[in-house]
């Protein structure tokens, strides 16, 4: 940012680019650009920046401040037909690869570079592991049809050369994917055919063996404590993060616990593992699989009988409460919350809720068998679902999700299944005839826990929980669930004064407990090592190489890959009219003029596109006339405002002649002229001026000024399918209705 490069905090990276800067930076920038230069690093500039930069190099490529498909700016792309992100990055990418890889050479690389150089499709990204570890993410970055697709792809890596020409690496090059040692760093092959990404990992000298060592006689109850290093010929520790599989096996042989885990930059982990008071006594496992040689390091421990332990202490409260601070929040006074009764034999549970809740200034409303209404997620709703989905937002009413979008990429408290906008309490009777159905999608999204049932928590006891924004954004729903009406009747009571929170807790810890293994919120706990032991360590290869099982066709091979072809506009019948839905807005780009898109509501306004193409299946060749029908303003008026683009409209009015122009369509058949759309209709009307907020309650400033309502002309048209594209010179504020060919 500037901030960063002003205050010289810019001295972590080699190079800076900087992209169409027109406006001139701010002193201090400047000074630490310069201050930047001069202490080694490289700043290159586009074509299109047009201030000067201290110290820049020019990079030979120019930024386009439009570009095809972007109807707006570069920064803000906009796809239109059956494009996506990936044919526009392939089609920029020639020359920016060329003139970035000619700017910068090796700068910012790996420490592996592919034989494909320019036209390799394997991106190269390098992690630091520490001093004697370094990593690279060998990715699949071919496509077929978008960035989810990839076909086969094999290249060769080499490591890179470093100023003097040898490589700029040295060391033992593993493949983490396989599991195995490819041998010294030299070039070798990359197949990703058949997996998206590979890893590697170089070291300075070989792994010749794991130092697993553990607490190898325990009692169940107590700790097991295990440490872990990888060591070279010489058994010294190599120093750097290497991945590992741990895991613990019973006495009968199963897995007691599995993760994956890593050495630390310094090499070495150390975890410690509650073993349970009732938990198998025997002779126990560990097992560590290194992931760069597949070696697999076995360690015997000894898990003995305990002396018997008090398991748990008596509850006598009649609920078990999970997430009271946020009940307690749902339920401050002044609030209204929502109760739906399903099932017509709680509806003495339901008011003693209300009677409860009542003397805490929590108003309750009873909906009896409520209704049940749809409640649509898609990208565009109609008017008829926006209006059915307004209750249930509001809360007035509750809605079951109905899902109009693609592979469920939306979110909407749809986990659930459920929408309601006010904040819920649900009574449910597990195992009743007419159980809560709202209660049962949260049990069956796994939303709900402890679990109840006839056993748990008992005859009289009740589970009360709550689920945040179970469904509505910033809405929590409070849950009864009771095997018995004594039970749930139970629950309604504690909602008085709920008891002590006695699960929460224990698992907010757990959870971070095991987001600090992966050095999230803190590092993890590390185990005491004074005193652990290897006797009985093993060692021997049991590799397990990640793949991809595809349960259908395999990808393809380069050479058999048919990328998408341009969608095909549809032709509609000439004569007959085209309405916005039926146009093809284009953009200009140079000479020529491309396809581009906006929302459909801006379709109409012509300051959105340069140009629109109709394609028409012309019936009878001969002359025709079009006829263009809207509202268009002569080139003389000021536009209609708003405030985001005040900056730019008081440029237009320094720099642009206020004269009035003539008002035109040209018309083009096969890049050719062939005629003009000129006025034949002209009407006062009012038009507005700015455009204000109608939401907040503003009238917009307006004008009764002459207008355009009409432009017409004749072209000759063969028959057959025809683009034809009217391209729209000297309007201000252009709205167009319809295009009409008789």
């Amino acid at each position: 940012t500037e901030d960063e490069i002003a205050s010289g905090r810019a001295g972590d990276v080699a190079a800076l680019v900087v992209i169409a800067q027109t406006f001139q930076l701010p002193e201090k920038v400047n000074a630490g650009l310069a201050a930047f230069a001069k202490q080694g690093g490289r700043i290159l500039v586009d074509g299109s920046t047009t201030v000067e930069i201290p110290g820049a190099e020019k990079l030979a490529f120019t930024q386009s401040f439009t570009q095809p498909g972007k109807p707006h700016v570069w920064q803000t792309p906009n796809m239109v037909g059956n494009e996506n992100d990936t044919i526009l990055f392939e089609r920029e990418y020639p020359a920016l690869a060329k003139a970035f890889s000619e700017a910068l050479g090796s700068m910012g690389h790996a420490w592996l570079t592919s034989d494909k150089v320019l036209e390799s499709k394997i991106s190269l990204m390098q992690i630091d592991g520490g001093r004697d570890a370094s990593y690279i993410v060998a990715v699949n970055d071919s496509w077929v049809s978008n960035q989810a697709d990839w076909h086969q792809v094999r290249e060769g890596l080499a490591p890179l050369a470093g100023t003097d020409g040898k490589p700029a690496k040295e060391g033992f090059l593993y493949d983490c994917t396989d599991e195995k040692a490819i041998g010294e760093l030299k070039p070798f092959a990359c197949d990703l055919s058949q997996t998206t990404a590979r890893v590697f990992t170089a070291l300075p000298r070989a792994i010749k063996g794991i130092a697993v060592s553990a607490t190898q006689s325990v009692k169940a109850g107590d700790d097991l404590a295990v440490a872990v290093e990888f060591q070279d010929a010489k058994g010294e520790r190599l120093v750097g993060v290497l991945p590992f599989h741990l895991t613990i096996r019973r006495p009968d042989g199963t897995a007691h616990a599995e993760f994956y885990r890593s050495t630390t930059k310094e090499g070495a982990f150390s975890i410690v593992l509650p073993i349970a008071a009732n938990d198998p006594v025997g002779k126990w496992t560990v097992e560590v699989r290194s992931q760069l040689t597949g070696e697999l390091a076995t360690l015997p421990v000894e898990v003995n009988a305990a002396a018997p332990p008090t398991y748990a202490t008596a509850v006598n409260e009649p609920v078990v409460v999970r997430n009271r601070d946020a009940i307690e929040s749902m339920l401050a006074k002044g609030t209204t919350v929502v109760l739906p009764v399903f099932d017509p034999g709680l509806a003495t549970v339901a008011e003693q809720v209300k009677v409860t809740l009542a003397t805490r200034g929590v108003t309750v409303e009873i909906r009896q068998n409520p209704a049940i209404g749809t409640y649509t997620i898609a990208y565009d709703l109609s008017d008829a679902q926006k209006q059915e989905n307004a209750p249930i937002d509001r809360g007035d009413a509750i809605g079951k999700i109905k899902r109009d979008t693609v592979n469920g990429n939306d979110w909407a408290s749809s986990l659930s299944g459920w929408r309601c906008g006010k904040p819920l309490i649900l009574l449910e009777l597990v195992g009743a005839k007419d159980a809560n159905p709202m209660a049962q999608t949260l049990a069956t999204a796994g939303m709900l826990w402890p679990q109840v049932s006839g056993a748990y928590p008992g005859n009289g006891r009740a589970v009360v929980q709550a689920v945040p924004w179970a469904f509505a954004p910033r809405t929590t729903t409070l849950v009864i669930q009771a095997a018995h009406l004594t039970g749930l009747m139970a629950g309604a009571q504690s909602l008085a004064k709920l008891p002590a929170d006695r699960i929460t807790p224990a698992i907010a810890e757990t959870k971070a407990a095991l987001w600090r293994q992966f050095h999230i919120g803190g590092k993890p706990a590390s185990a005491k090592t004074d005193g652990l032991s290897a006797q009985g360590l093993a060692l021997r290869q049991s590799p397990k190489p990640f793949a991809i099982a595809f349960p259908g066709e395999k990808p393809l091979p380069a050479d058999q890959v048919k990328h998408p072809a341009p969608a095909a506009k549809p032709a509609h019948p000439v004569p007959g009219e085209f309405l916005p839905k039926q146009w093809v807005l284009h953009y200009k780009a140079g000479d020529a003029y491309v396809e581009t898109a906006t929302a459909d509501m801006l379709v109409p306004d012509l300051r959105f596109s340069e140009a629109v193409q109709l394609v028409g299946d012309v019936k009878a060749a001969g002359k025709k006339k079009i006829v263009a029908t809207g509202v268009f303003r002569y080139s003389d008026r000021k536009p209609c405002w708003q405030a985001q683009w005040e900056d730019l409209l008081a440029l237009r009015d320094q720099l642009v002649p206020s004269e009035r122009r003539p008002m035109e369509f040209d018309v083009q058949v096969g890049g050719k002229t062939v005629g003009k759309l000129v006025p034949t209709k002209r009407e006062q009307k009012e038009v507005p001026l700015e455009l204000a907020s109608a939401s907040a309650g503003l009238k917009p400033k307006t004008s009764v000024e002459e207008v355009v309502t009409e432009l017409s002309g004749e072209i000759d048209l063969p028959a057959g399918r025809q683009e034809v594209l009217l391209i729209h010179r000297n309007m201000v504020d252009g709205k167009l209705e319809k295009f009409t060919v008789e």
